[in-house]
């Protein structure tokens, strides 16, 4: 397997080299963020455009999001394609837009997001006690291609260190909050020395195992949606059991690793928000308008401590005209695809798109792929055939999917009559029904009673 690695490291190594890169492992939040500023040498003779980027296997089952874009113009991404695997490493492509000239260079950015990477160490403390994390990262950027220069810079969310590794050449320091490996240079390709730093982290770990959005459409002039989640904190489980007393103690820290309430940022023209649990509407939420968006604070029934979990729904309203565009019978719903929760991973989201019933011609639109995307449909009140339903399944969704996306449809405006018009026949029937009910009468003929006294 190494030959086979070394082999490919050749190969593709006669067209680019990395001049330096610039490694940044971020531990200050919730999950895992490395960025990699490359500065990708073209070797050959000839202009290339398509770079190859490698992770390893055991961090691919982990992996969030992968974006790339040239220096200095983040809202332009490249293309990343996955193109092949080995026993130790997946193989990505990466398209550079513009190209790379021969013996030029281009500077990229790698970002990397990563979840359920950092562990618990211990698994369980006390309600007074500060968690600890472990996480195991690689040192160098494993690449295909060979390193000229190489430094690598962990951010942490404080000074204090339990352990961490410290290479014999010595080269590593601590600045501040921050602790820095390298210069190294002429790193060989796929390089595979690890780092592991235990550090405290003392803010919950808070991940969503589903979150499923249902975005129901009324041309009578409502978009609903509703939104389940299913919530856990992977941080260190309580060790004993909870107090309130302990937990509400004025003199000492506790708790530290406790979710005690989120932030959700809503479209600005949102109304009738709720947000209820499995035992019913919660109070202790708060609803505030801004110019530009709307916020929900929620707060749940009980601190959420490691290894605890909750489920809830918000939902909320919104005015069909902020949503909807038209031309003629051909309609599209225009709106975002991401829950409104920030810094926290779900590892599946489930977007519902329920259309009005009679609604054909549909198609959709998104700015990243998904998994899957089906169809299905969904009956209401009043509905004969059902309402269509397209479904989105995307894997570990993160901030950057809460982007803008589109459904186009088609509905005839006639169809609108259709409910309108069964309620009033049942109405009608009902009091036909009710007059022919009152009218008959029942009774014998009062003749044939005085003949039979």
């Amino acid at each position: 397997m190494v030959l086979v690695l070394l082999c490919l490291g050749l190969a593709l190594g006669s067209n680019f080299e990395l001049s330096s890169v610039e490694r940044t492992i971020d531990l200050k939040g919730k999950y895992s963020q490395i960025t990699n500023q490359i500065k990708l040498e073209n070797t050959s003779e000839a202009p290339l455009s398509k770079f190859q980027y490698s992770i390893p296997l055991e961090d691919y089952s982990y992996l969030a999001l992968i974006t790339a874009h040239i220096e200095g113009k983040p809202n332009e991404p490249l293309r990343i394609e996955r193109t092949d695997s080995t026993s130790e490493f997946y193989l990505f492509k990466i398209t550079v837009s513009k190209g790379v000239p021969s013996k030029g260079y281009v500077n990229l950015v790698v970002k990397e997001i990563y979840a359920h990477k950092l562990t618990p160490l211990p698994k369980s403390i006390g309600i007074f006690e500060e968690q600890l994390l472990l996480c195991q990262e690689y040192l160098n950027l494993p690449s295909p291609y060979s390193t000229k220069n190489s430094k690598t810079t962990v951010k942490l969310p404080s000074d204090k260190l339990e352990s961490y590794t410290k290479p014999q050449d010595g080269k590593f320091y601590l600045k501040g909050n921050d602790l820095v490996y390298g210069p190294y240079t002429n790193v060989g390709a796929f390089s595979n020395t690890t780092i592991q730093i235990h550090y405290e982290n003392s803010q919950p770990i808070p991940y969503f195992t589903s979150v499923e959005r249902q975005i129901e459409i009324s041309h009578w002039g409502n978009v609903a949606v509703t939104e389940f989640y299913s919530l856990v904190n992977e941080g260190a489980s309580l060790k004993g059991e909870f107090s309130r007393i302990d937990y509400g103690n004025r003199y000492r820290p506790s708790g530290l690793n406790a979710l005690e309430r989120m932030q959700a940022t809503l479209p600005r023209f949102a109304r009738a928000l709720y947000f209820r649990d499995e035992l019913g509407n919660v109070s202790t939420s708060r609803a505030s308008k801004q110019v530009s968006q709307a916020s929900l604070s929620i707060e749940p029934r009980f601190p959420i401590f490691g290894g605890w979990r909750s489920n809830f729904v918000i939902g909320y309203d919104m005015p069909i005209q902020h949503s909807i565009k038209n031309e003629g019978d051909k309609y599209m719903l225009n709106t975002t695809f991401g829950f409104p929760f920030k810094e926290i991973i779900a590892d599946e989201l489930i977007v519902k798109v329920i259309l009005p019933e009679g609604s054909d011609q549909i198609q959709h639109t998104l700015p990243f792929e998904v998994e899957e995307v089906s169809s299905d449909s969904m009956f209401s009140y009043l509905d004969i055939t059902g309402r269509p339903v397209v479904v989105f399944k995307k894997k570990y969704a993160v901030d950057f999917h809460r982007q803008p996306f589109q459904v186009t449809y088609h509905f005839n405006k006639v169809e609108m009559l259709r409910e309108p018009l069964m309620l009033s026949g049942m109405i009608l029937c009902v009091l036909g029904s009710l007059i022919c009910g009152f009218r008959f009468n029942l009774e014998l003929d009062k003749s044939l009673k005085l003949k039979k006294e």
